[in-house]
């Protein structure tokens, strides 16, 4: 209210910046922060992104924001130069292949001149091999995992007559099935298969009794000619010969889903999911124990270890190995097992801190495994160390091979017996702790704790990272033999990591399964050779006892949602003459008007940003309003001011609300004279300011707006129509304009009105001077007390105060009305009374009192409505004097 011109309190920077993120090619940008506060988040292999986070740092109440656009390069081989760059900076630009880069043009940042820091999170798994080709890329990805739900869930229910709906597959009702897995696998896709990419096409399905029960119908790439459909149908027919359907059996009851990714994507998943109960019908419901979620996120994938070994091994850019020097077999076999382990990681190389080398052993320590190099072929082996054996098939090293024998003993008193694992939630950009992993038996038997932190910041899920700790607890925690052996030169051809079983009677080892630590050849005349030798206990979880914490984020939610409750009314005048300068309320023109908007607190928000336009106009930033303090009243309240106690229900934010202030109760302005907020009680003084005590029903909404309503403080003239939206902020976040519902009010000079008259009362032919009656009966004397808007200023008067005023030139208007009829007018009233008036008959009178003043009358009028007898066949009187008129024309009071 009040002043129009703005003053300038600050600058947004506008900037070019350009990122360098890492070798490319990569395969997407996932996400874009400033200030460690999303600007935008989704898959982009390219193009320019538009990124809208002008509230990320608050906008222009604080910190501005990032509005611009970003350029993905992502390093290609045949990627141009931008001509971002080459049109700001000059022709002379490099490609920037195979660097992945961005570059931002626009505003970052207001009010601050130093740039908030940016990052960047991207993926990288199946582009940036040598040669442009990934290496078994069938099984590079691994889908990380997804929310559990709980159990006693209904999955799905939809109707048998409806047949097999896309995406929803279950068998049969009532058979008992078997399924491939008891829980996930995946089938890859890739956009645009053509014929010769049959393995990208996929199959899967179900057998109940040696019969397929459910078929999932060839998928392929969504884009691709061979494009087979969720519901079975070929649209290529011929090409069956190459693929080879997933057909699966295993002894479990569940019920397969299909998920196509949202958006659609290069993977289909296939969810196996165990069920407590289906039950048949004209409906079928599947109810289930758990289910991952059937929405694969397109942020969630890991790679495979043994493709960051593999592609660690023969880069160019790290150690140059030819693809030749790489056993296939050994390392298609460890790609397999990862991927069914689900052992996907988050890797990065850093050559300013380690060697490829030591890349590569850091990764095989964290997925158990070992990378050696044949002394026979020269080939690189990646071994999985799982204690799983064939014991006929491992080699023997007897007593006999054994030249020089040293045991190293094991200290029990130094034996880990808890594990903690550090691992990094590459979704939140989270460094993450799992619960202790214990050994209880070794506590118990120590008789304390020896604990020991491992960190591993390539583990991205809390599940993988519990699974590693109880492996490497179970291997820290158990006594281990291990020896140092001088050899002849039968495990030659052994490489460290290879398992071997070692009979060595004469030593007290009948047989025991050992792992080959370190070898040493020695020299080749020599005849002997050197080896440490482990017994081996290693082994990889499935479950663990310790369940994962997914933990609570305690920061709120950057999501804006819409304010539930919103209210736009035309300011009174007592607000003005509270809040504006006495020579600004003077000055106002008559018809001046101003808008208050007030909002209850939605579940996510920090408060809200008052948009309003006059008719014609755009919808403008008049600045914040905080949430309003608001409850329903649980009672109903009758006409008057009788009714003032009343109980408060779904309250929020009382503790604000103080006594003496006003309070919005439908369109009655009260006064709160007392508020217990633990009790949800509140006392009003009823009909203040410009408004006459009103009916409410229970339930109705109270907003306790005095100090909590937002203005845009623009003056506006009578008869204007103001739009307005209350748009939640967030500390980054602004709601959408489109999702902020549109508030209509049209101006009607209230502020300039009289006030309405209070203390209305009534004297009829039995009782004098009744506020609000219910009933009366015969002449009727309407009398009520002067109101003045400008010697009550910014005082609450309440219905039952005497005489104030009047304002200069006011006179009031009474109406008589009968059943909705017009009955009787008489205006130009001065004084407090009215002309004693009979009805013209029986039925529902009422009683109307407007103020009037320079034709323009009050904003509401004073009105009472009852039950009205001209004369009563029949009046009872009490023995206290009180009279009720009853239906068949009696006016009593009980006791």
């Amino acid at each position: 209210m009040g002043g129009k011109s703005k003053p300038t309190i600050g600058y947004w920077y506008r900037l070019l910046l350009h990122f360098g993120l890492c070798r490319g090619p990569i395969d997407a940008l996932l996400e874009f922060r400033g200030g460690e506060r999303a600007a935008w988040s989704g898959v982009a292999t390219g193009g320019t992104l538009a990124i809208n986070a002008r509230e990320l740092w608050g906008g222009e109440k604080a910190e501005g924001g990032i509005e611009g656009e970003l350029d993905v390069m992502l390093g290609a081989a045949d990627q141009m130069p931008s001509a971002r760059l080459a049109g700001i900076l000059g022709d002379q630009q490099s490609a920037y292949r195979g660097k992945a880069t961005v570059a931002f043009e626009g505003r970052y940042g207001a009010f601050n001149p130093y740039p908030k820091p940016a990052s960047f999170k991207v993926r990288r798994i199946f582009e940036g091999w040598d040669g442009d080709v990934c290496w078994y890329p069938e099984k590079a990805d691994i889908y990380l995992s997804g929310d559990p739900s709980t159990g006693g869930e209904t999955l799905y229910t939809w109707s048998v007559a409806a047949g097999v709906v896309p995406g929803l597959y279950t068998f049969t009702t009532g058979a008992t099935p078997t399924l491939s897995l008891p829980n996930t696998f995946t089938a890859s896709l890739r956009p645009s298969v053509v014929a010769s990419d049959a393995r990208l096409l996929r199959r899967a399905q179900l057998k109940h009794e040696g019969v397929v029960v459910w078929d999932s119908g060839w998928v392929g790439g969504l884009d691709s000619s061979d494009q087979a459909v969720l519901d079975g149908v070929l649209t290529t027919a011929g090409r069956e010969d190459l693929i080879s359907p997933i057909s699966f059996e295993d002894e479990a009851s569940g019920v397969v889903v299909l998920s196509e990714p949202t958006p659609p994507g290069p993977r289909l998943t296939v969810f196996v999911v165990p069920v407590t109960a289906i039950s048949g019908g004209d409906s079928v419901s599947v109810t289930v124990d758990a289910v991952a979620s059937v929405t694969p996120s397109t942020e969630s994938f890991g790679m495979n270890p043994a493709h960051i070994v593999y592609d660690a091994l023969t880069a160019q850019e790290m150690q140059g190995e030819p693809t030749g020097s790489v056993d296939e077999v050994s390392f298609s076999a460890a790609a397999d097992l990862f991927h069914s382990e689900g052992f996907g990681l988050c890797a990065k190389f850093n050559p300013a801190t380690q060697t490829p080398e030591e890349f590569s052993q850091r990764i095989c320590s964290i997925v158990g495994a070992t990378l050696s190099r044949s002394r026979v072929d020269g080939k690189y082996y990646l071994l999985p160390r799982r204690g799983v054996h064939d014991l006929d098939s491992l080699p023997i090293l007897a007593d006999d091979d054994i030249l020089e024998y040293e045991e190293e003993p094991s200290d029990p008193l130094e034996a880990v017996n808890q594990v903690t694992i550090e691992w990094f939630d590459p979704v939140k950009k989270q460094k993450r702790t799992t619960a202790p992993i214990q050994a209880l038996g070794a506590i118990q038997a120590l008789g304390g704790v020896v604990a020991e932190s491992l960190s591993y910041p390539e583990i991205p899920t809390e599940d993988l990272a519990l699974r590693v700790g109880a492996r490497d607890l179970g291997q820290k925690s158990t006594p281990l033999k291990r020896f140092r052996l001088t050899t002849n030169r039968v495990p030659y051809a052994w490489r460290a990591g290879d398992y071997f079983r070692l009979q060595a009677p004469r030593r007290g080892i009948a047989d025991m399964v050992c792992e080959v630590g370190e070898i040493d050849a020695g020299a080749p005349r020599s005849g002997s050779m050197r080896l440490v030798a482990i017994q081996d206990v290693s082994q990889m979880p499935a479950t663990v006892y310790v369940s994962p914490e997914p933990g609570v984020d305690t920061a709120p939610s950057q999501v804006p949602a819409v304010p539930p409750h919103q209210r736009l009314i035309e300011a009174p005048y007592v607000e003005l003459a509270g809040t504006l300068p006495a020579a600004e309320l003077s000055a106002l023109a008559g018809d001046a008007g101003f808008v208050l908007a007030m909002a209850s607190r939605p579940s996510a928000g920090v408060n809200f940003t008052l948009y309003t336009a006059a008719s014609g106009e755009i919808l403008a930033d008049q600045g914040s309003g905080d949430w309003c303090p608001t409850a329903l009243v649980v009672e109903e309240a009758g006409q008057g001011p009788a009714d003032t106690e009343f109980t408060l229900d779904e309250a929020e934010n009382l503790d604000l609300v103080q006594v003496g202030s006003a309070a919005l109760w439908g369109d009655e302005i009260c006064r709160v004279d007392a508020i217990d907020v633990g009790a949800g009680t509140v006392t009003l003084g009823r009909g203040c300011a410009d408004t006459p005590p009103l009916p409410h029903a229970a339930g109705d909404r109270i907003w306790f707006y005095d100090a909590w309503s937002a203005t845009d403080r623009r003056e506006y003239a009578g008869g204007e129509e103001v739009s307005a939206k209350l748009r939640t902020r967030t500390a980054s976040q602004l709601l959408d304009e489109s999702l902020a519902p549109t508030l209509l009010l049209e101006l009607d000079e209230r502020a300039a009105r009289p006030y309405a008259p209070g203390l209305l009362r009534i004297t009829d032919d039995l009782a004098t001077a009744v506020p609000y009656p219910e009933s009366a009966v015969g002449e009727l004397v309407v009398t009520w007390a002067h109101r003045d808007r400008l010697l009550q200023a910014d005082q609450l008067i309440d219905e039952g105060a005497s005489s104030i005023g009047p304002e200069a030139g006011t006179t009031y208007t009474v109406r008589f009305y009968l059943d909705g009829v017009l009955d009787e007018t008489e205006t130009g009233i001065t004084g407090t009374s009215a002309t004693p008036y009979t009805l013209s008959g029986n039925g529902v009178a009422r009683v109307e009192v407007e103020a009037v003043r320079d034709g323009l009358a009050s904003w509401q009028v004073a009105a009472a409505e009852f039950a009205y007898l001209t004369a009563p066949a029949d009046v009872r009187v009490t023995d206290a004097g009180d009279t009720r008129i009853t239906d068949s024309g009696d006016r009593r009071t009980t006791d």
